[in-house]
């Protein structure tokens, strides 16, 4: 469905900011505009259904192999064949594929690099909300020039994303497990890029 929208998307919409936009650009552009238009469309169908659609997977039928409580929320490590979850509470955060950690399992994270589409030429970004680490890997693996810095709010999550998900660890990474509102003003650095990825059930929490 969604490589068959056709989103109404083109060159000369984004001549007014002066940016100027390649074929290969463009591409990625109507994806994301088909993908926005489809989730539109479902949005739409099922609230008039009274349904609710949830973007997650199926609950795997796996073991879970870590379970623990914090003052935040319970986390719980589950696999699933040769792919690895992460819950908090009963909501899904990351996933990971042991085999090939690479590969992108919960497709969202994917649009995570679309500010490269206007920022090319990226040193610093800092991305609020860890998980599983499945970002902040990417951008590591992909962006040699890249430097990441993460805040994350719960520092069992950071040890979680470590133990289980085998995020990186190097200079090129650096990983504060405090509030993300509270890292970035704190901040003297200054970053090309910031992204959000923190979720308070299944929505943004208010003050960030």
């Amino acid at each position: 469905v969604i490589a068959e929208a056709e989103p109404a998307t083109t060159t000369a919409e984004f001549r007014h900011i002066g940016v100027l936009i390649e074929e290969p650009t463009m591409r990625l552009l109507r994806k994301y505009s088909a993908l926005c238009m489809t989730m539109r469309k479902i949005s739409a169908a099922t609230a008039f259904r009274g349904e609710i659609v949830s973007a997650a997977p199926l609950e795997p039928a796996g073991s879970v192999v870590f379970l623990r409580d914090t003052v935040y929320h319970t986390i719980s490590v589950s696999d699933e064949g040769r792919v690895r979850y992460l819950k908090l509470d009963n909501y899904w955060q990351s996933a990971i594929d042991l085999d090939n950690p690479s590969r992108t399992v919960f497709q969202y994270s994917d649009y995570m690099h679309l500010p490269l589409i206007f920022a090319r030429d990226l040193r610093r970004v800092a991305l609020v909300g860890l998980g599983g680490g499945t970002v902040p890997r990417r951008y590591v693996e992909d962006y040699p020039g890249v430097q990441m810095d993460v805040a994350e709010l719960d520092p069992a999550v950071v040890e979680t994303a470590r133990r289980w998900f085998d995020l990186p660890v190097g200079a090129r990474l650096r990983v504060t497990a405090e509030d993300g509102r509270l890292f970035l003003f704190r901040s003297a650095q200054r970053y090309d890029v910031i992204l959000l990825d923190a979720y308070l059930i299944d929505t943004i929490p208010f003050h960030l």
